[in-house]
């Protein structure tokens, strides 16, 4: 009841910002806009980066005086597509088309909900880029895992309990391997070097660390290295992410150069020259000792506990 009561709450917060949002969609006017700012950014985080391409668009709202402006992520090939200046069209929620739903209106005067997308966005395309493949697969691994134990629990086949285990283990490893950093592919196919500025420049020295737990040290730090250069043949920067092995480049600093070698079709899979990257190797190596220490650990605990008590059982029985 409490879960539910929680839920209800939630949907009612959040509905006025749903309900403007679907309008901006069905009812926006297309007014005309142009790209004022482009931004990308790549953000350390725990023991992952992730990257975010954003535009700001400046248009006139109709009826209103000022100009205002959108600000938005893309995916990256519509953001290398971009200029500063390029022309691009606005859907806008006119006040008068805003629907008479509770809180819509009262909220768009203080600007709490939204009243402007690009015309090419809608409500949804969020959660479409945010369910890629990649993350389809995990939920489909986690969905996979969860049956399978109902299976082991409901089932009664000889065997059955130890082969669900087994793959549930291997689902928590594979879930647990995609958290670990991984080495940067190499640049195939035709190939440039480039002089790159540091733009950020992080130390990774624990793995699976999050805002509730420290996780478990490296055995090889990382470095986690973005860099931004304009690659040949345009006329824009992009910003690439490397990472190497914590100390196999000296000298490096924020805001300092590094020589890159990237690949021209794709010029955001770059590495740095002279970096080595066997982390991804030491760490899968350290944490497969770990592991197989922890259980050896505990095996010899229970072997130990179960001779201590036949001992005690034959002392009694005397």
């Amino acid at each position: 009841m409490r879960f539910l009561l929680f839920l209800l709450i939630c949907v009612l917060l959040i509905s006025p910002w749903l309900v403007s949002s679907i309008c901006i969609d069905t009812r926006g006017v297309t007014v005309p806009g142009v790209v004022a700012k482009k931004q990308e950014e790549v953000t350390v985080k725990n023991s992952a980066w992730t990257r975010s391409a954003t535009v700001t668009v400046q248009y006139d709202p109709p009826g209103e005086q000022s100009p205002d402006t959108v600000f938005t992520k893309l995916p990256l090939e519509r953001f290398d597509s971009l200029r500063v200046g390029s022309p691009i069209d606005v859907h806008y929620l006119k006040a008068s088309d805003l629907p008479n739903y509770p809180g819509v209106k009262p909220l768009r005067e203080i600007h709490f909900v939204v009243v402007a997308r690009l015309a090419e966005r809608t409500t949804f395309s969020g959660l479409r880029e945010i369910f890629d493949a990649a993350t389809v697969r995990v939920l489909a691994i986690i969905a996979g895992a969860i049956a399978l134990v109902v299976l082991a629990v409901k089932g009664k086949l000889p065997g059955l309990g130890w082969v669900v285990a087994g793959c549930v283990v291997m689902a928590a490893a594979y879930l647990l391997q995609l958290s670990l950093p991984t080495v940067t592919p190499e640049p195939i196919g035709q190939r440039a070097t480039a002089m790159a500025k540091i733009t950020t420049l992080e130390r990774i020295d624990r793995l699976f660390d999050t805002s509730r737990s420290r996780g478990t040290p490296a055995k090889q730090p990382v470095q986690v290295v973005a860099f931004t250069f304009v690659p040949s043949g345009r006329t824009e920067p992009v910003v690439a992410v490397d990472q190497i092995d914590d100390g196999s480049m000296a000298g490096m600093a924020l805001g300092g150069t590094v020589e890159v070698t990237y690949e021209i079709a794709q010029p955001r899979t770059a590495r740095i020259n002279g970096g080595t990257r066997y982390f991804e190797k030491r760490n899968l190596i350290g944490l497969a000792y770990d592991a197989v220490t922890l259980v050896g650990a505990i095996v010899v605990m229970l072997l130990i506990a179960k001779a201590v008590g036949a001992w005690f059982r034959k002392l009694i029985a005397k």
